[in-house]
């Protein structure tokens, strides 16, 4: 899954860099722009339609890859323990309730990594900018680690490649402390998601929404 979700986020970066910086290059942000309804819903329904295509997308993803599996490993054991297939994990979920609760943080990841993109792509005059900087962040992180137990190691984790891979979400254990309650990383990372995903996508909206035509 950990492979599904960095490349499925590539993917979903390169389909949607052009949603407004493709409008940027063609011209075609003066038409939109000066239409009767393209400062407020054809933007709202650019973003809902990068948002939803990239939840979609992932859901069958998702569903495809654990169809594979199961087939290839057998329909039984979801019941089991998690420690069968991971012993230092210290969480007391049986085999589905991890493989649900990975495909969860995976999915918000995603649509983190869609908003990301759809602010790029209001801002960036060229796709190419847009899919450069996401590739960065999506495949940079993969390829350093950082020390554990610090506060550096804490935000290092909500990096959407991080949120995709196993040791983040079940095996390393480690708490996030917010307003005095201590928060697993597999529920703090999904709740991270869309707290960022709703801030940053009023910002993606004022930026096509503000941009001057030229």
């Amino acid at each position: 899954m950990s492979s599904t979700g960095i490349f499925g986020a590539f993917a979903v970066a390169v389909c949607l860099a052009p949603m407004f910086a493709g409008e940027y290059g063609t011209g075609a942000d003066q038409l939109i722009l000066s239409s009767k309804f393209g400062k407020n819903k054809i933007i709202t329904a650019k973003l809902f339609t990068g948002v939803s295509f990239c939840a979609v997308l992932y859901l069958i993803m998702i569903a495809l890859t654990y169809l594979v599996c199961c087939g290839i490993y057998g329909f039984d054991g979801g019941n089991a323990p998690v420690q069968l297939w991971a012993p230092f994990c210290i969480y007391p979920f049986t085999m589905w309730q991890a493989a649900a609760v990975y495909s969860i943080c995976i999915l918000f990841a995603a649509i983190l990594v869609c908003t990301l993109t759809l602010l790029l792509s209001s801002i960036f005059k060229s796709p190419f900018g847009v899919i450069i900087i996401i590739s960065l962040l999506i495949f940079v992180p993969m390829m350093f680690r950082v020390p554990s137990n610090t506060v550096l190691m804490n935000l290092y984790r909500l990096l959407p490649s991080n949120m995709m891979s196993d040791w983040a979400v079940l095996i390393e254990y480690t708490t996030y402390e917010v307003f005095g309650m201590t928060i697993m990383p597999c529920v703090f990372m999904p709740l991270f998601a869309v707290l960022t995903t709703g801030i940053i996508l009023p910002f993606a909206y004022r930026a096509f929404k503000n941009h001057q035509i030229g």
